[in-house]
């Protein structure tokens, strides 16, 4: 009984954290110059950061270091594995979400998983605004059917990417719009480099 208990919390625990995505808001063109930061052709820029909730952390460290304690202490197994699946799961509570040549990744700390969009995947970015709880169910990583995903850390800014195919990336990061400018530069520069590409193609 004491397993299976165990069993549905994890269970109910995780679905919580890896839910369902809502709907996606309305897609638009991508935004002129002035939306970038002014990134010149050839040159190169990243944005980093690291996404925590550290409350949830603080509950999963203090609940587990709890349990090994109470396991060890009672020569009790079952709360000796509780415990140590617990705290195994610490390195999902701190995502990195980084923006470079290459496109968008976010992955979890312990690396798995992972979301990577390429650059020439993407159709804008933008900073908004996030309702963890009142429009994303809770906070983790969301998911939709059509590939859209959502990394959703706690309530306040977010970065907001279009992509092809009516996909969107969502995640809470601090300074999104610097992400956004970053992004757009980078998706102005693929195309006309793709643009230039193209024409050279044709000329020869």
């Amino acid at each position: 009984m004491v397993s299976a208990g165990v069993a549905i919390a994890l269970g109910t625990f995780g679905a919580w954290l890896v839910g369902p995505l809502p709907d996606a808001p309305d897609a638009r063109e991508l935004p002129d110059a002035e939306s970038g930061l002014g990134l010149n052709p050839g040159e190169s820029a990243a944005f980093v950061s690291t996404v925590t909730n550290r409350w949830i952390a603080l509950v999963l460290h203090v609940l587990g270091c709890g349990l090994l304690g109470s396991g060890a202490g009672l020569g009790s197994p079952i709360l000796i594995i509780l415990a140590v699946a617990i705290l195994a799961t610490l390195p999902f509570a701190a995502w990195t979400v980084s923006v470079n040549d290459h496109g968008l990744q976010m992955c979890s700390v312990a690396k798995h998983p992972a979301v990577r969009v390429p650059i020439r995947e993407i159709e804008y970015a933008e900073a908004t605004a996030v309702d963890a709880f009142g429009k994303y169910g809770g906070i983790g990583l969301r998911t939709r059917g059509n590939g859209s995903s959502a990394l959703i850390a706690r309530k306040g800014p977010a970065l907001l990417v279009k992509l092809s195919a009516d996909r969107n990336i969502t995640a809470t990061v601090d300074h999104p719009e610097l992400a956004a400018r970053l992004i757009n530069d980078l998706v102005r520069h693929h195309r006309g480099s793709a643009a230039s590409g193209r024409g050279e193609s044709a000329s020869s």
